[in-house]
């Protein structure tokens, strides 16, 4: 997510909250990055995922 001119800085207060008592896990709370250029560096990190089609013309 980016945080542009700290629009989500009360959303991300909350979430470090819910991790403090205990709803949510760290390992969770790590997934959502706010920062810009941890976020532009997972972006250029990131791999898509190859999954079978779900759908094929075969079956019908």
């Amino acid at each position: 997510m980016l945080n542009i001119a700290g629009f989500y800085d009360r959303l991300v207060a909350f979430l470090d909250h819910v991790v403090e008592e205990q709803f949510l896990k760290q390992a969770h709370r790590d997934i959502l990055i706010v920062n810009a250029e941890a976020l532009l560096q997972a972006i250029r990190q990131a791999e898509m995922p190859t999954v079978p089609k779900w759908f094929s013309m075969d079956a019908v």
